[in-house]
């Protein structure tokens, strides 16, 4: 025999079917039906989410909800009634200890930059006790793109698990971020000003490979391969990546129709995704800004840039027609397929680079089961790609506004601020260039005496 159906006088009129106690540390949801009873959500030590009834009307639940909450509160410390930006600092600060070993310069530096434009602007100047998942929601809102706002919201990930390093959140106070998804709000309807687009940083001269050391890396690829044996067109790689432009998922991505080569010009359409633990595939470039690029007939290494690119083109279609490269592909790994980030890495770049005397610093690095060294190198692959831009800007004199649409830039503003802008560097050329010793010689009837 059924139970009876209980009228609940008690429940709000709002139609909802869950609340949240005042700090946001309890849930209480509806009855799934009429003879059911009320349920309450929280967090328990570690992580766990911990449940309870909470009788059969709300005014219960609600009652025994605030007095879950008031027990949870009482778990408060000093930290945890900081503002969220003291928070942040500590999450910033490099000394603070971390599982895999400290963050990379670029890491850093993005961090920097979502603390500055978002994570700051939304939340901090709430209390980490106060903080809350719909905080967090705001600053995934407020992405540019998509892709943005998955970055932001793993970014967020990692400041919680510091924020609770840190003794800034309370015990159980419960952020799940499963549910934080970009919502595709434009940037300045979720109430916060943040800046919009990329996040661009001047990138110093000293992380822009000069022509003598592409000329360096291209001739230490062309000798490396399987077994000793070298690849030409490896060094054709380190050419194309330098002054035409590709990103390197980009490049690798490249097939023997992607270039005309008598024009010159090469279509980005595409790159290769590795997402962890899926298959690759074939997505969009980054911001789905497809393009075309250009190469010069010579490089300024003074490689025969066009006349190799068009033997590389031949050879690849050799390839596709024997089987052994079924793609058609550029650049293959060698089983004739895409490269893997890491094998690329390892067995090009680093062979490379090294041959070639380009700087690096050994450093530890932690990982499960202990600690490993690794090379930190100064200058990157994708380094190259600024001694595109820079050559573009500098050596053919090419507006910004078209380096802007040939790299895949977000907007020319990116490509101003990223390699002209007024950073110190540039203001050191300019002290300089204007000193006395750089200056002619005055002549002597060019000398005024001074009155007095």
């Amino acid at each position: 025999m059924s139970r009876p159906t209980l009228d609940d006088s008690t429940r709000p009129a709002d139609g909802s079917e869950a609340w949240t106690t005042p700090r946001g540390l309890v849930l209480v949801t509806a009855p799934r039906s009429p003879t059911a009873y009320y349920r309450l959500q929280w967090q328990g030590p570690g992580g766990r989410r911990r449940q309870t009834t909470g009788g059969r009307t709300f005014a219960k639940a609600w009652a025994k909800a605030l007095a879950r909450e008031t027990d949870l509160v009482s778990g408060a410390t000093s930290k945890s009634e900081e503002p969220c930006s003291a928070g942040i600092a500590y999450w910033l600060d490099p000394r603070r200890p971390t599982p895999r070993g400290g963050w990379g310069e670029s890491h850093r530096s993005n961090m920097e930059a979502y603390a500055r434009n978002y994570f700051i602007p939304a939340f901090g100047r709430v209390r980490g006790m106060d903080l809350r998942r719909t905080h967090i929601q705001q600053c995934v809102n407020a992405a540019p793109t998509a892709s943005e706002g998955r970055n932001i919201r793993r970014a967020a990930s990692s400041l919680i698990g510091a924020l609770r390093q840190g003794e800034f959140l309370l015990d159980d106070q419960l952020i799940d971020l499963a549910n934080v998804f970009w919502h595709g709000i434009e940037v300045g309807h979720a109430g916060v000003a943040i800046d919009s687009g990329e996040l661009p940083q001047f990138v110093p001269v000293w992380k822009r490979p000069s022509n003598e050391q592409v000329r360096a890396l291209r001739l230490a690829a062309e000798r490396t391969g399987r077994h000793g044996k070298g690849q030409w067109w490896r060094g054709l790689m380190v050419e194309l990546a330098a002054y035409a432009g590709p990103r390197w998922s980009e490049l690798i991505a490249l097939t023997e129709s992607s270039v005309n080569t008598a024009e010159r010009k090469v279509e980005i359409l595409w790159r290769v995704a590795q997402p962890t633990g899926k298959p690759r595939r074939l997505a969009p470039p980054k911001m789905a800004k497809q393009r075309i690029t250009i190469y010069p007939e010579v490089s300024p290494t003074g490689y025969p840039l066009d006349q190799m690119m068009s033997r590389r083109i031949q050879e690849a279609r050799a390839e596709k027609r024997a089987g052994t490269n079924r793609k058609g592909l550029l650049f293959p790994a060698a089983n004739g397929d895409w490269w893997w980030t890491g094998n690329f890495h390892r067995d090009l770049f680093e062979k490379s680079a090294l041959a070639a005397g380009w700087k690096y610093t050994d450093r530890a690095r932690a990982y499960a089961g202990g600690t490993r060294r690794e090379r930190s190198w100064q200058l990157t692959w994708h380094s190259l790609r600024h001694t595109f831009c820079t050559v573009a800007l500098e050596e053919w004199k090419l507006p910004d506004s078209t380096v802007s649409l040939l790299a895949g830039h977000s907007d020319p503003n990116f490509t101003r601020t990223r390699y002209v802008g007024a950073a110190e560097d540039a203001l050191d050329a300019a002290v300089a260039a204007t000193s006395a010793a750089a200056m002619p010689p005055a002549s002597a009837e060019s000398l005024v005496p001074l009155r007095g």
